[in-house]
């Protein structure tokens, strides 16, 4: 259980830092 949560987690991270770099990208645009 307590690996699926950081495996979880780890891939709540990257969605984030995805998005955010989608959405600075935007920005600078």
């Amino acid at each position: 259980m307590n690996g699926f949560y950081k495996y979880f987690r780890v891939a709540i991270g990257k969605g984030m830092m995805l998005i955010g770099t989608s959405t600075i990208a935007d920005t600078l645009e």
